[in-house]
């Protein structure tokens, strides 16, 4: 199921034209698709260089706010160890510790870790961090059955500031008690509608995706050929020697016709050979020119869905989407067929290496794409060809210049004959003989130097136009890319519409869900991309939402969009706490994981976590101190916090494990006042 295209419009203002006017989400994901992972210009999470506690401490805060808990946690934890212990890291720290976590998932070095904390509260002067810390610790031991606990901690949340409000509610979602989520899932899903179509959503969220572009480069000019300056010199100079010869004995014998004839033949020859030497070049520039446009037939040798066959293919695609107004797209691409393939065998030539990839000049397609259109338009197409063509003028010139030449040659020649018979016609033979050399030896060099300044002038007008396209490209892209925290407050919003929406349909309130965890996975083809050394984000997920009650387990699935932010689909499965056969986790060599469900009563279902792709496409990106194993590693651990694997993996295995008695152990852990105490 698929919308029509909505057009982005100019985001960069009027000044940002061209490459991206019009631009639609379409046009990236019907020709990106799966062509690789953009790598952004920043390194977010990894890096082997000393960091100070404080820069330990804001990049954790990163992590958190990016939605990767598990480097959080290991950044804030850095940041204490190395003397930060104020109220600020350790309230983040905390945060770090239960996010995308339930209780059951928390180590003995986590509670250790909290008791840690709690205990450090009431040392702490009043403020704003050590109130939120209290905050934590009274919802987080609330008891649903002491009204007096719960309105106590709800008025220390309710007084905290919005935006601290919005962290915990955010972080702690898995583990705060059945009385204060309901409390809580009214505003929070109410703000989670507001902020899923914030900030522009549907006019920015593709611009994420879009890989560091390319430089801009076009196809040198041939230099131009090697002539043989000896050979022709050495020629012209006899050929030369014989006319003047010939003149010789013309003016031997004086008498005015023949010298006239003479010496008008040669001004007159060299004008037409001149324009002879004009019209070839433009009868063949033209032949050129047209060839190219009337698209002779054209043959792809090119491997299928390697890069030459991909260029082609967004070629394809941009021009059956840029096209003049009132012409279909089918006869478009037939009226373009040859300038397609040049335009694409140019760029597969001058592009043609390991590190860029079709994504990466994409945004130069869609220029040249406009470009043609624009031309054709304004009837500058026409006119190039009109620029070419060769000229009524210089036809007669040429035409003229020759006959003249030719008649008052041969009354020179006649009169040179009658008077030398033998020296005439052998001063003609060698003449003739030399000429037949230095004329294609300097048509040769004249034409090959006209040639390539004619292509030099080309091409320096192609690489300015293809700078200009891709700096407003490169700013459109600096000024309007969301931000890796914008990307997961999108995400966290279509998480908040979407455990509300399987609320609905399942008749349940927020507090009859015992536990449930998000699964996100790629929806292929999608476009990926990923800040260095941050989670992988797509412009299409599938979703799969496990709600754990105590009637049993529900599972709601569906495509999310996200550039869109739309819903597609729905899949729903319920059944009880003793239906789940297995659960099986594999982790092949390359990072990827592989999550199977098995049944007692149905097939197993296989949830696929793609291996990260972290070196890809990195470019001239600076190192961050890691070999590509150890990168790979780190990032498939981002990856997985990201995607909600690992609590999805345990709130499933628990429910393999232990079937019913799951249930009953999760809801006396919850029930218990672990930390209050301490907090107070």
């Amino acid at each position: 199921m698929t919308e029509s295209p909505q057009p982005v419009g100019n985001l960069a203002g009027g000044n940002a034209k061209g490459v991206f006017q019009g631009h639609t989400v379409e046009d990236n994901i019907a020709i990106d698709g799966d062509d690789n992972v953009a790598i952004i210009d920043s390194t977010l999470y990894l890096g082997s260089d000393e960091l100070s506690a404080k820069e330990k401490f804001e990049r954790g805060l990163r992590c958190l706010d990016h939605g990767v808990p598990s480097k959080a946690r290991e950044y804030l934890k850095d940041a204490l160890a190395a003397g930060m212990t104020n109220p600020e890291v350790c309230f983040h720290l905390v945060l770090a510790v239960f996010s995308k976590r339930s209780r059951r998932e928390l180590t003995a070095e986590d509670h250790h870790l909290l008791d840690d904390i709690a205990g450090k509260i009431a040392r702490w002067s009043k403020g704003r961090w050590t109130t939120a810390l209290q905050a934590i610790f009274q919802l987080i031991g609330q008891s649903e059955k002491n009204a007096d606990d719960e309105t106590a901690g709800w008025r220390i949340f309710a007084g905290l500031p919005p935006d601290i409000r919005e962290k915990i509610t955010r972080h702690l979602e898995l583990v705060l008690s059945s009385s204060v989520t309901d409390a809580l899932w009214e505003s929070t899903k109410e703000s989670a509608r507001k902020a899923q179509l914030g900030n522009n959503r549907t006019q920015r969220a593709w611009i994420f995706f879009q890989p560091r572009p390319a430089g801009p480069r076009a196809r040198q000019p041939i230099q131009p050929q090697v002539f043989d300056h000896t050979r022709t010199i050495v020629y012209s100079v006899l050929g030369g020697l014989a006319i003047l010869f010939l003149g010789w004995l013309v003016v031997s014998e004086p008498a005015l016709a023949p010298i006239a004839a003479y010496l008008i033949s040669i001004p007159a020859a060299y004008l037409g050979g001149r324009a002879a030497f004009d019209w070839k070049y433009r009868a063949g520039r033209l032949a050129e020119l047209d060839r190219i446009r009337q698209g002779l037939v054209w043959v792809n040798h090119a491997p299928q869905d390697g890069f030459t066959d991909r260029v082609r293919q967004s070629f394809e695609h941009y021009f059956g989407k840029i096209r003049p107004p009132g012409v279909s797209a089918e006869r478009w691409l037939e009226e373009t067929e040859g300038v397609r393939h040049q335009l694409s065998d140019e760029l597969a030539e001058i592009y043609r290496e390991q590190r860029v990839t079709v994504g990466q000049i994409n945004w130069l397609i869609r220029f040249l794409a406009q470009d043609v259109r624009d031309r054709y338009t304004s009837g500058q197409w026409q006119a190039e060809r009109d620029a070419v063509r060769v000229s009524a003028n210089t036809q007669l010139t040429c035409v003229g210049s020759l006959g003249v030449a030719a008649v008052a040659a041969l009354v020179a020649l006649y009169h040179a004959v009658m008077n030398a018979p033998v020296q005439a016609v052998i001063a003609i033979v060698v003449a003739a003989a030399a000429g037949r050399v230095a004329v294609p030896g300097w048509w040769t060099y004249v034409s090959e130097r006209r040639r390539y300044a004619d292509d030099l002038h080309e091409y320096t007008k192609a690489k300015t136009a293809r700078e200009i396209a891709y700096q407003e490209w490169a700013r459109f892209l600096r000024e309007n890319r969301p931000s890796e925290a914008e990307m997961e407050a999108w995400l966290n919003a279509d998480r908040a519409v979407l455990l509300d929406r399987a609320l609905n349909v399942y008749k349940l309130r927020k507090s009859d869900v015992v536990e449930y965890s998000f699964l996100l996975t790629p929806a292929r083809p999608c476009q990926s991309a990923r800040a260095r050394g941050g989670p992988a984000r797509y412009s299409r997920y599938n979703v799969l939402l496990v709600l754990v009650s105590r009637d049993g387990v529900r599972e709601f699935g569906t495509e999310l969009q996200f550039t869109k932010a739309t819903f597609v689909g729905e899949e729903r499965r319920n059944y009880r706490f003793d239906a789940i056969s297995s659960v099986d986790v594999t982790r092949r060599p390359d990072q990827g994981h592989s999550l199977s469900l098995t049944l007692t009563n149905g097939p197993t279902r296989t949830v696929e976590i793609p291996p990260p792709r972290s070196g890809d496409d990195a470019g001239d990106l600076p190192p961050i101190g890691l070999s590509p194993e150890e990168l790979d590693k780190q990032v498939a651990s981002i990856d997985l916090d990201m995607a909600g694997f690992q609590h999805t993996l345990h709130l499933l295995e628990g429910i393999a494990a232990e079937g019913r008695r799951w249930l009953d152990r999760t809801l006396t852990e919850a029930r218990r006042d672990r930390w209050r105490d301490d907090a107070a």
